[in-house]
């Protein structure tokens, strides 16, 4: 594949993904269609399939997209990120069309799933005395508690969020020197 055929198809999948999200700002995700994507993004039904089986697979990218860009609680609270990264609550409050995805309920819990399985989060992974389910829960934890936390202070201001994130990874911090001890 040329490099012009990449970028037509990397911009391609950016409307598509673009329009489910703003779709998403008006419909809740069981409501959205093929169609209703399609019309947003100005493309034909045969583009979108080209491009993508169903909706869940354009969710799995933009899923990807996020976690591309954020990184994870341990990483974050403890300052080891070398990736320079964004926390999610601070990526979610710098990409406001990402912020649909953790208001509507069936994403959010599909989201908190798709980065319990796609994402190493050594607070939990670098536990030894853990098995797996164990791993998995502290992980799903942690997220829920972030995915709640960001929800119910989306509209707040940034001084009150700042207050509210500095005591949250303090927190945190405190619990994983607790456990690595």
């Amino acid at each position: 594949m040329d490099n012009n055929a990449a970028k037509k198809i990397a911009v391609t999948e950016g409307l598509i993904k673009d329009a489910f999200l703003t779709a998403l700002k008006r419909e809740t995700y069981a409501e959205i269609t093929v169609s209703d994507i399609c019309r947003l993004a100005n493309i034909g039904r045969s583009t979108f399939y080209r491009r993508y089986e169903s909706i869940p697979f354009v969710v799995n990218d933009v899923f990807a997209d996020m976690l591309s860009s954020i990184s994870n609680v341990h990483e974050h609270v403890m300052g080891t990120d070398m990736l320079c990264k964004t926390p999610l609550c601070q990526f979610v409050r710098e990409n406001e069309k990402y912020s649909v995805i953790l208001v509507d309920s069936a994403l959010s819990e599909a989201f908190i799933s798709y980065a319990v399985e796609n994402r190493i989060d050594s607070v939990a992974d670098d536990r030894t005395d853990l098995n797996e389910a164990q791993k998995r829960t502290l992980k799903e934890y942690l997220l829920s508690g972030c995915v709640y936390v960001i929800r119910r202070n989306l509209r707040a201001d940034a001084d009150k969020w700042d207050s509210f994130k500095c005591v949250i990874d303090e927190f945190i911090r405190n619990g994983c020197h607790l456990v690595n001890a």
